[in-house]
């Protein structure tokens, strides 16, 4: 009986330590999971900071001394001009003669608290910008001067574009990286083409987007990068006082988008649909972007106005009138601009939308019209439709709201049509109010239909927020 109970006890001893090491292992990992989560926060506040300066100041700040020891004068404030090298902030030029400026996120200018100027591991984050666009005296000739690479070596951004600025966090990482106290931990190095992680610290104009993937490694959290692309319509287009946007939510946008004959599934969609790549999805991918852009973009215009609506929230909410916010972000801004938790919210509807059966969409159109209202003969106000599918009510026609209420009623009104699915009944309804009927069949070409209709620029596919996938209950939706 002796031998069998030292077996037993030997037996559970191997087992609580088997037990032990599990649980030891998931601790370090939800650990190692937490600060990269401390990180990205840091990350999206100073994006968003950034953002929120540039509506104020029609400009970017310089970078501030990433070798200045805490509380000191120049500590967490932004250069006045970075044009030149000073103490902390390395400017140089690029091959296509655009000066770009190197140092650490101002985030005392930026009104940001101290600890936002650091990553979970408390190395400060680096900040690179285009010097052209720290200053607002000549906006017109302004050329971004950074290049977003993938691992491959290719250009991330399409049509040659580039960066404005971007935004790196070392984590675990030495190289390159400074201290809390503005003291360089280690030389950033060169280990050649694969080195990924050396471009995002060598003082140049070119960044890697990906460093690392999740089977390189033990820690595959390494590096983070954010980063703004060119506005490269900056000066071109008028921005809406008052903009709506109507989705189509009925059953057909759960089946894929078809180019050609052939499905078109995006990388990007796939990583959060789990391979269905609806038309939903997509749209819901690109309302993310969109409706973060819009915001920041307002941010400075006293009485503007953001309307959303897909067919069941409408019925409920503006017929009934019981819960405005959930189909309107009335962006009455102060010179602060936008609280984070509204842009949290705006997301928040999309990723909450489930799919309907039926396509009323004239009947929505003449709600959100009177919502809307006229604008000026300068800048009109914008509805934008976004369908895949034939108007199925036979109460109110699109065409016809187009015609007998848009037209007589609101000349300073345009009604855009992003057409998912070539159904050309509905090009009427845009033509008629003077606004853009296209056709899309690809991400690409669908962000940059819908950031033009709000009068918004080519921006960076990044944001601030989760993908999710659509139809979510509000209590499953995470923000942190």
């Amino acid at each position: 009986m002796s031998g069998l109970n030292l077996i037993s006890v030997a037996l559970a001893v191997i087992t609580l330590s088997l037990v032990l090491v599990t649980i030891n292992t998931l601790l370090i990992t939800y650990q190692k999971v937490e600060k990269i989560h401390v990180t990205e926060k840091h990350l999206d506040h100073a994006y968003r900071s950034l953002e929120d300066y540039y509506t104020r100041h029609n400009k970017y700040p310089c970078p501030s001394s990433i070798e200045a020891p805490i509380d000191t004068p120049t500590f967490g404030v932004a250069a006045s001009d970075c044009g030149v090298s000073s103490a902390g902030i390395t400017t140089f030029l690029d091959a296509d003669g655009s000066f770009v400026a190197a140092g650490a996120i101002p985030f005392r200018t930026l009104g940001l608290s101290d600890e936002k100027a650091f990553d979970s591991y408390k190395k400060r984050l680096l900040y690179t910008v285009s010097v052209d666009y720290t200053s607002d005296s000549d906006t017109s000739s302004r050329k971004a001067g950074i290049r977003i690479l993938d691992r491959e070596g290719d250009d991330v951004m399409e049509s040659g574009q580039k960066a404005i600025y971007t935004l790196v966090a070392f984590n675990t990482e030495d190289r390159g990286a400074y201290s809390t106290n503005g003291a360089l931990l280690s030389s950033c190095g060169d280990g050649g083409s694969a080195d990924f992680f050396s471009k995002n610290c060598d003082n140049d104009n070119i960044f890697v987007h990906s460093p690392k993937t999740v089977d390189e490694g033990d820690d595959k959290y390494v590096s983070k990068l954010r980063f703004k692309s060119e506005r490269a319509c900056a000066n071109t287009r008028t921005t809406p006082e008052k903009v709506a946007i109507l989705l189509d939510s009925s059953m057909s946008m759960t089946k894929q988008l078809t180019k050609d004959g052939q499905k078109v599934c995006p990388e990007a969609i796939k990583k959060i649909a789990g391979g269905n790549c609806s038309k939903l999805d997509m749209a819901m991918w690109i309302l993310n972007r969109v409706m973060f852009q819009r915001i920041h973009q307002v941010s400075d215009v006293e009485d503007s106005t953001t309307g959303f609506a897909n067919f069941p929230m409408l019925k409920y909410d503006w017929k009934g009138g019981k819960s405005m916010s959930r189909t309107k972000l009335q962006t009455k801004m102060n010179e602060r601009g936008v609280e984070v938790s509204d842009e949290k919210d705006v997301v928040k509807l999309l990723y909450t939308i489930c799919p309907i059966l039926g396509t009323p969409i004239g009947e929505y159109l003449e709600e959100m019209v009177h919502r809307i209202g006229d604008g000026t003969p300068d800048n009109p106000n914008v509805i934008t439709i976004i369908t895949d599918g034939k108007h199925t009510s036979k109460k109110k026609n699109p065409n016809d709201v187009a015609k007998y209420v848009v037209k007589p009623n609101y000349p300073n009104l345009r009604v855009n049509v992003i057409d998912l699915e070539s159904v050309s009944g509905i090009r009427k309804t845009a033509e008629i109010t003077g606004g853009k009927y296209v056709q899309v069949s690809d991400l690409n070409s669908f962000l940059e239909e819908l950031t033009e209709s709000i009068g918004g620029c080519a921006g960076s596919s990044e944001t601030t927020i989760p993908d999710q996938p659509y139809c979510q209950k509000v209590e499953d939706l995470i923000f942190e």
